[in-house]
């Protein structure tokens, strides 16, 4: 038998009901983190300070986890963390 775990994450910003979905090494991100870049706060429900919260709750699980996001490439927290340069200007 394969066991899994499920841990749902609020991660706010884009929209107000935005969650993230992590199962063991694997984090589905919706539209909070991309490849590149991140959500976007312009649309309604959007809040840049609950953004900048979401992504650094995310900055700090392990850099191996694998991101799926809404749209785009997969990546991984690591490769963001040092390539993604929105993303990094949102933790400081």
């Amino acid at each position: 038998m394969i066991g899994f775990s499920i841990k749902i994450l609020f991660t706010p910003g884009h929209t107000w009901g935005s969650v993230s979905i992590l199962m063991n090494d694997v984090l589905f991100t919706g539209d909070t983190l991309l490849k590149g870049k991140i959500g976007r706060v312009d649309l309604p429900g959007g809040d840049v300070q609950a953004l900048n919260e979401s992504l650094k709750i995310i900055s700090k699980l392990p850099r191996g986890i694998n991101i799926y996001p809404g749209h785009g490439k997969s990546s991984t927290i690591g490769n963001e963390l040092k390539f993604n340069h929105s993303f990094i200007q949102s933790l400081e």
